[in-house]
């Protein structure tokens, strides 16, 4: 009964992580797109550029924290699963 219960908090936790992380890497990747096509901020081409760059580098770090979540979620679910085939007896 215990460890079914902490398996079921450690799944909310993670996947309360994984949406968090993403949707952080979705803002920042959405500043990063803005950057690239030139609109981010009221300055030149070449700084928003940079500017783009950099927040597309700070989305991955979110990024791969909620990829890791959810296939930490998807893995503890797969394994909680067992599948019990016909008894053969010899």
């Amino acid at each position: 009964m215990q460890r079914k219960r902490s398996r079921t908090v450690l799944k909310f936790l993670l996947i309360g992580t994984g949406i968090a992380g993403m949707l952080i890497a979705a803002l920042f990747g959405l500043a990063g797109v803005l950057g690239l096509l030139g609109v981010l901020a009221d300055v030149g081409p070449d700084e928003n550029r940079q500017w783009g760059v950099q927040a597309l580098r700070i989305a991955s770090v979110p990024f791969g924290i909620g990829v890791i979540a959810l296939i930490g979620v998807f893995l503890i679910r797969k394994s909680g699963q067992t599948v019990s085939g016909p008894q053969q007896q010899n």
